[in-house]
């Protein structure tokens, strides 16, 4: 995790950058934190607007409108 935050942060605007965001988010959200996740989510689509990224900018969108739904409650044992 670490390793993806660094990357996306030292190499802004790059699609490194934007695909590193967007695992991060898919970690921090399967981890259940839905904040986390939106603000990785959130810079995924700045990377992709910095670097005209349209599938880069779809991915983005996909998550955060997987963020916007209310959490799924956890399946009854």
């Amino acid at each position: 995790l670490a390793a993806l935050a660094q990357l996306e942060r030292c190499l802004p605007g790059t699609l490194g950058a934007l695909r590193a965001a967007l695992c991060l988010a898919d970690l921090a959200l399967a981890r259940g934190a839905r904040l986390e996740a939106r603000t990785h989510a959130e810079r995924a689509a700045a990377h992709a607007r910095r670097i005209g990224s349209q599938s880069g900018a779809a991915a983005a969108a996909a998550r955060l409108a997987a963020l916007a739904a209310p959490p799924r409650a956890a399946a009854a044992k």
